[in-house]
């Protein structure tokens, strides 16, 4: 049985193995351990302690290239999380030369599909746009 901590943690590896193939340098927030409650960037709890005015669970990585906007991604596996919280945060920050994206790793390999791989949802305004990466392994 996977642990989910290490499920995630494999998939950030795996989103920075790709940003980093398209040249991009990246930077992984401090793992989560036992005791460690939160240490995603920018989140805030319910409690709001960063005054967004709303719960939101931050980012796990940043990625930098020359000639491209700073990117802040949350990394999920199987399914995204809620969208809302992030077009809110893209909403409050739209000046900023900065993309907000969510990477969901999708494992299918126990499926007829065969269809691993990551699906981008890149937040825009108020609503998202999605780009799937997932290769067809079926022969």
């Amino acid at each position: 049985m996977v642990k989910t901590r290490c499920k995630g943690n494999a998939s950030v590896r795996k989103c920075e193995e790709i940003l980093t193939s398209l040249g991009y340098i990246t930077s992984i927030v401090e793992r989560t351990g036992r005791f460690i409650k939160n240490k995603d960037m920018f989140s805030n709890g319910e409690d709001d302690e960063r005054g967004l005015g709303f719960e939101f669970g931050g980012f796990d990585l940043i990625a930098m290239k020359n000639g491209c906007k700073i990117k802040y991604i949350q990394v999920k596996t199987t399914n995204p999380a809620t969208h809302k919280p992030y077009i809110q945060f893209r909403g409050k920050f739209d000046d900023v030369s900065v993309e907000i994206e969510q990477w969901t790793y999708k494992n299918m390999s126990n499926t007829k599909k065969k269809r691993n791989g990551f699906v981008i949802h890149r937040y825009v305004g108020d609503k998202y746009e999605i780009e799937d990466l997932r290769e067809d392994k079926k022969k």
